[in-house]
């Protein structure tokens, strides 16, 4: 696999996710090296494998689109994007995940996905009511943040 700068993986990431779409898409205002440039037309779904062993311990693989994930035990949590790389939840897991496992420990209120300089996506979750700042990925963890979890971008459905 040949190493690709963040920018780049980002933004092929938008365009199939349907984020980085056409022209009259409602925009968030993003650059193009964020994991969020546009609201995405319904339908489009990454696949996130499971890279890291927290990630395959409670997540596992996930189905990420703009409005929901699905974990790999099949339950979903709906989400809405309100910032580049910031998404609120709208609900909760209505059940345990893998292993009897919760996303956070507790509820998420919101959740950042960006790419790092290796072209792993984080998901971070947080548990505050403040919405998370991102300008960049490093701001993303803060005192509200319980939960980091690293995929690798599989293909889309």
């Amino acid at each position: 696999m040949r190493a690709i700068r963040s920018g780049q993986v980002g933004t092929a990431f938008l365009l199939a996710l349907g984020i980085a779409g056409p022209a009259g898409a409602e925009s968030l205002s993003c650059d193009t090296g964020t994991t969020t440039a546009q609201l995405a037309p319904p339908g489009a779904v990454a696949r996130l494998r499971a890279e890291a062993s927290i990630a395959m311990a409670i997540t596992g693989d996930i189905l990420f689109a703009t409005d929901r994930i699905t974990f790999a035990n099949g339950e979903t949590m709906e989400i809405e994007p309100v910032a580049c790389d910031v998404w609120r939840a709208k609900t909760q897991p209505s059940g345990p995940l893998l292993e009897g496992n919760t996303l956070c420990g507790g509820p998420v209120t919101y959740l950042t996905l960006h790419l790092d300089s290796y072209g792993a996506y984080i998901l971070n979750g947080y548990g505050g009511e403040a919405e998370p700042v991102a300008p960049a990925p490093e701001a993303m963890v803060g005192d509200d943040s319980c939960a980091a979890y690293v995929y690798v971008l599989e293909g889309m459905q």
